[in-house]
Parts: C-alpha cells; structure tokens; sequence
C-alpha cells in the first residue's frame, strides 16, 4: 500500500494509490474523479485502503477502497478537503481529518462508517458525555473513543 507514479499531469508526476499482495502483485487502486491518489493506511485483514485522492478541482478529498466498491470518495465536514488516516481492523471504522469551511484553520478530526458517514469526532465524544482535548496529535483505533494525554483513542 502507497503511492506509485503512473504518467504525469500538469504539475509533474502523477501519483496513484496501490496494494501489493504476494498473489497479484502491485494493484493499482486508481483515482476518484481527479488525477492522483496516495494510500496511507490498510486495514488489518487487507481488505480495505484508506487515504487522498485529489478531486477535479485539485482538492484533497478522503477515500475508502475495497475491491468489491473501488474508491470511494468519504467527503468532507463541510470544507473543500480532507484526508483519511487510519482505519479499524475490518475497515469499517475510517479516522482522518477535514476542513469545515475554506479556512486552513478549520481543520477537525473526523470518524466515518457506512452508517453515519462523516462526522466530527469532537462532537461524537462530546455528545457521549467524553471530555475531549482541543487538538489532536495522534489516532489510535481501539474501541471506543477517548482522549488521553494529547491522543485521541478510538
């Protein structure tokens, strides 16, 4: 999992998402609807490849790959861009950030699944009676979500 180059665009090389697997070799994941994507991270049973994708616009966007969906673009808190982190061990659990507005200082941690889409992880904990830290250095998938000395756990 990672990025490979494959031709090129406007700005130069043009980058492209991949899974190797000792049976298929390296896979290219492709693209969403713009020209370059990077994976940064896979789930534990290698099912899923979580990372950013650049839309049309040229705007990072969070993607969530399996090979029955492709890539799928996860969306944004509402802002032009985000990106995706970390994923739970089935990857049905997606952590990354996202801006909620055009403002760079509007960056939010963000927890996706299928069933709620997107959703600010400050809210999430808050809403369940959870103390949270005002920024977040670190992403720690591990059941439900806490804060703990500058981590957000998961």
């Amino acid at each position: 999992m990672g990025a490979a180059i494959k031709g090129s665009n406007a700005f130069g090389p043009a980058f492209h998402a991949f899974r190797w697997t000792p049976a298929g070799g390296l896979k290219d994941l492709g693209v969403t609807t713009g020209t370059e994507s990077i994976a940064t991270a896979i789930s534990a049973n290698g099912s899923v490849i979580v990372g950013e994708a650049r839309d049309v616009n040229g705007f990072g966007r969070a993607f969530r790959w399996t090979a029955s969906t492709g890539m799928q673009d996860i969306g944004t808190l509402g802002g032009p861009e985000s990106a995706a982190f970390a994923g739970n061990k089935d990857g049905t659990v997606v952590v990354g950030t996202s801006l909620t507005s055009g403002s760079t200082g509007s960056n939010h941690c963000f927890i996706w699944t299928a069933n709620t889409g997107m959703q600010d992880l400050k809210t999430v904990l808050q809403a369940a009676g959870v103390h949270t830290a005002d920024k977040c250095q670190r992403l720690t998938l591990r059941g439900r979500g806490v804060f703990r000395r500058g981590r957000c756990e998961l």
